[in-house]
């Protein structure tokens, strides 16, 4: 099972998204709790976001996900061996979005 709770800061004010005039939300910052009991055997997508950048090929979509190895990232970007996700621990995940920039971390590293 999963659970998602989004915080959207009541307390200094914020009480709904920011989107722009396209009706997206373009720049968020997205933190995840993430405890996997082992590796996935195939890609886990974390989080879809809308379509990527013109570079990275039509029909590509922002996903993040955990890769086999432990890896995560974004649109080919796997992250390295010391951002890994490690079986049986909890990690921090955190999902950056600007425009035309994504960038994921995990337990503080890029």
């Amino acid at each position: 099972s999963a659970h998602l709770t989004m915080n959207l800061g009541y307390e200094h004010g914020i009480t709904s998204w920011s989107v722009e005039d396209d009706g997206k939300l373009h720049t968020f910052t997205l933190v995840v709790a993430l405890r996997l009991e082992q590796l996935p055997q195939t890609n886990l997508t974390l989080f879809t976001g809308g379509p990527a950048a013109a570079s990275e090929g039509k029909g590509a979509l922002e996903a993040v996900q955990v890769f086999k190895n432990g890896g995560v990232g974004a649109l080919g970007q796997c992250g390295t061996a010391e951002t890994a996700i490690k079986p049986g621990r909890w990690a921090w995940v955190v999902v950056t979005r600007r425009p035309g920039e994504l960038v994921t971390y995990v337990n503080g590293r890029k």
